[in-house]
C-alpha cells in the first residue's frame, strides 16, 4: 500500500529599492520572474503530491482450491489470489492456507463425498507493494493469521447442468442446506481436485 505525505512549502520575497528608474525596472522584473517561478514550483509540488496521495490500485480476487479428496478423506489448499489492474495486471497478493477434513458429513445425499474442514497455517506468499494491506482490510483483519480457524462443510457432485463437471457445496448453517459455491474439476482415480471462483475485488 503506497501512504503520501502532504508539504507546504513557504517562500519569502526580499523586494530591493533603488535610485534609479533603471534600477526599479530591473527589480520588478525579476520579483516578477521570482513570483511566476515560485507559483509554478507550489503547483507541481501539489499536483506531485496529490496524484501520489489518489493513486488507489484496483485487484481482483480469486478463491482457489486444489488438493486430493475421496471417501478415505481431504487434504489440500485454498488461496486468496490477487491481481492488479482489475484483474489484468500480474499477481500481487497471494494467501495460502492449508486445508484437512475433521469430521465426515452424511447429510449431503448428491455428493460424492463430504466432510467438515479446518483452515490453518494461513501465509502470506506475494505480496508486491503491500498489496496485502489492501485485502486484510476487505477482510475486517488485522493479520493474516487471523483467518485460521474457520470451519467450513464441503462437499463435491457432478454438476450436470453445468459445463464444468463437478460443482463444490457448502453447508449454509442459516438455510440448513448445501449449496454450490464453485465450479471446478475432480479426478475419480487419483482423487486430485481444483476449483476457482471470483471473490471480489480490493484497493491496495
Amino acid at each position: 500500500m503506497r501512504f503520501g505525505m502532504w508539504m507546504l512549502l513557504g517562500s519569502g520575497l526580499v523586494a530591493c529599492t533603488g535610485d534609479t528608474d533603471e534600477t526599479d525596472k530591473d527589480t520588478g522584473e525579476t520579483d516578477a520572474d521570482a513570483d511566476a517561478d515560485t507559483d509554478a514550483d507550489a503547483d507541481a509540488d501539489a499536483d506531485t503530491d496529490s496524484d501520489a496521495d489518489t493513486d488507489v490500485e484496483v485487484g481482483e480476487v480469486l478463491r482457489k482450491g486444489a488438493g486430493t479428496a475421496d471417501i478415505k478423506g481431504f487434504t489440500g489448499t485454498e488461496t486468496l489470489e490477487v491481481t492488479g489492474d482489475r484483474g489484468y495486471g500480474d499477481v500481487v497478493c497471494t494467501v495460502v492456507q492449508d486445508v484437512n477434513d475433521i469430521n465426515v458429513r452424511k447429510d449431503c445425499k448428491p455428493c460424492e463425498w463430504a466432510y467438515d474442514v479446518e483452515l490453518t497455517n494461513a501465509r502470506i506468499v506475494d505480496n508486491v507493494g503491500d498489496a496485502c494491506d489492501g485485502l486484510l482490510t476487505a477482510l475486517s483483519i488485522a493479520a493474516v493469521s487471523e483467518l485460521d480457524g474457520e470451519v467450513r462443510s464441503m462437499g463435491m457432485v457432478l454438476n450436470k447442468a453445468g459445463h464444468i463437471p463437478y460443482a463444490f457445496v457448502s453447508f449454509n448453517e442459516d438455510q440448513k442446506r448445501w449449496r454450490t459455491f464453485a465450479e471446478g474439476d475432480w479426478d475419480v482415480k487419483t482423487g486430485d481436485y481444483d476449483y476457482e471462483r471470483f471473490f471480489g475485488k480490493v484497493e491496495y
